[in-house]
């Protein structure tokens, strides 16, 4: 599961569902916005504290491509049978 923050301002829900997505070890990819725009600031911030920035359609495909690619790589957990 991946979670992708279009738009936090610095004190909203969903920099609450980030910071959730982070403790469970989730990735999480942040759309920036324009240094000035108030309402992307948590965006912002959650870059800067190493979120994964997505610039376009490519970014996120590159994203995927990767994310599978490394799930391909680790060997399969075995579950509970």
């Amino acid at each position: 599961e991946v979670t992708l923050v279009i738009e936090a301002k610095r004190r909203s829900g969903t920099l609450l569902t980030a910071k959730a997505a982070i403790e469970q070890g989730r990735p999480l990819l942040v759309l920036p916005t324009h240094p000035m725009d108030r309402s992307g600031q948590g965006g912002l911030d959650l870059i800067c504290e190493g979120a994964t920035p997505i610039r376009d359609e490519t970014d996120l495909t590159l994203f995927f491509r990767s994310e599978q690619r490394m799930s391909q790589l680790l060997p399969k957990s075995k579950g509970p049978c």
